[in-house]
């Protein structure tokens, strides 16, 4: 199904319920139709909340937002069924309880199970969140994103990051009325980058991981690592906020963008360019070839950040989500391909300006599943969850006419938002 309007709509964020539901969040220009319920921003951007049936029917749809540029960049359920979101805003946006000055902010929200908003944290300083988020059964949210200079998470404050330009990244506790708990930064060079490279996980025991991207020695919460070139870093931390270890891993430039965990690992997807090597576990890059610029990376460590998997599974594309069944081991991934690619062994083929793929691996990482989409225009995927019936679901943007299987949708406006479902064997028939 797509939600879109006349302007550039795009929905960033998924996750599911117990019972199959289907929670989404994004933000969108001036109007947007939600099944049969319309919508109205306030300015520029505006954030967008809604609850799909297993089916796809819309069970609610909300809008939040202010005379700036607001987006929402994630989305988790608590356990009476509470939804947090998480992004930035920018501008005036008016979130109930604040009126923010003319700078990108990192937020995060909390709403009812009916849609209603209960209320807003957000971080004043120059920042950006949201691409990572997590709650625990307690009801505590943790986000991480990125900063600039001097910021305060309530009664806290995070300064001199000392990363490229100043930037650094962090991650942070939010009690279930909006209180900030703690808030642990990184410090060194580190590339957190104001639209990717920041990414976070939460596992059942309540341990929180978080990756970046360095190219020289990192600090998380006072725990240091120096990787002998730039590459990846991944540290983990207690619940209360306490650095437990950090990581690095590779000699190249890996653009974490997902982590998730299954209960007894943790997964990353990022993207490479260059020839990678992992400990004794050498990637050779086609990013030198005709219109290839990276190539995907699917990484497993153990919970103490030991490698137990890696695989390089596509050539020429970007890999940006991931969702994890826990108990059978498998994941989704999805992102985006320019030309022709080649995905899990499969030539994936080209449409247009860029397309969507969304990918099922086993426990090795190796897929097992595959589904491609997209039309004449810019088509990506930005978000996955793994579903019910072992099939996955993705969302993102598409521009004019996109095919999702064997569905056609026309986009209203530059670009409409999507939510496209999956099934075990469509995926398995995408590898054939």
């Amino acid at each position: 199904m797509s939600i879109g309007g006349k302007g550039s709509d795009v929905l960033r964020a998924i996750v599911l319920d117990k019972q199959g539901n289907v929670y989404v969040t994004g933000d969108f220009q001036g109007t947007v139709h939600v099944g049969n319920k319309t919508l109205e921003s306030a300015g520029l951007r505006d954030i967008i909340v809604a609850k799909l049936a297993p089916d796809g029917a819309v069970l609610w749809a909300t809008s939040t937002g202010g005379t700036g540029e607001d987006r929402a960049r994630g989305i988790a359920l608590d356990q009476d069924g509470g939804i947090r979101i998480a992004g930035t805003v920018d501008g005036d946006a008016d979130y109930r309880y604040y009126t923010a000055n003319p700078t990108y902010r990192a937020f995060v929200a909390r709403f009812d199970r009916d849609g209603k908003l209960v209320w807003t944290k957000r971080v004043e300083g120059v920042s950006e969140g949201g691409v990572g988020l997590g709650v625990d059964a307690k009801g505590n949210a943790y986000f991480c994103g990125a900063f600039e200079g001097t910021v305060k998470l309530g009664a806290l404050t995070l300064s001199d990051p000392g990363g490229l330009y100043g930037q650094g990244q962090f991650i942070a506790k939010v009690d279930d009325t909006g209180g900030f708990v703690w808030a642990v930064q990184t410090k060194g060079v580190v590339w957190p980058g104001f639209e990717t490279g920041h990414a976070m996980a939460l596992d059942d025991s309540g341990a929180v991981y978080l990756a970046g991207e360095t190219d020289g020695t990192v600090s998380v919460g006072g725990q240091t690592v120096t990787p002998k070139q730039e590459g990846l870093f991944i540290a983990r931390l207690s619940s209360d906020g306490v650095t437990r270890w950090v990581r690095s891993f590779g000699n190249t430039e890996v653009t974490p963008n997902a982590l998730a965990t299954d209960g007894e690992s943790v997964q990353v997807a990022a993207f490479f360019s260059g020839d990678a090597a992992f400990q004794s576990v050498s990637l050779p890059s086609s990013s030198a070839g005709e219109g290839h610029y990276a190539d995907d990376l699917w990484l497993k460590v153990s919970r103490e950040g030991y490698p137990m998997a890696l695989t390089s599974p596509t050539e020429g594309s970007f890999a940006v989500a991931l969702g994890v069944d826990s108990g059978a081991g498998r994941s989704c991934i999805t992102g985006m391909y320019y030309f022709s690619s080649t995905i899990g062994g499969v030539n994936a083929p080209e449409r247009g300006a860029a397309d969507a793929y969304v990918g099922l691996l086993n426990k090795n990482g190796q897929f097992v599943g595959l589904a491609t989409a997209g039309g004449l225009s810019w088509d990506e995927a930005v978000a996955t969850a793994m579903g019910p019936d072992g099939g996955c679901y993705a969302v993102g943007s598409f521009g004019d006419a996109g095919t999702f299987g064997g569905r056609s949708l026309l986009a209203r406006g530059s670009t409409d938002g999507y939510v496209w479902r999956i099934s075990a064997r469509g995926l398995k028939e995408g590898m054939q």
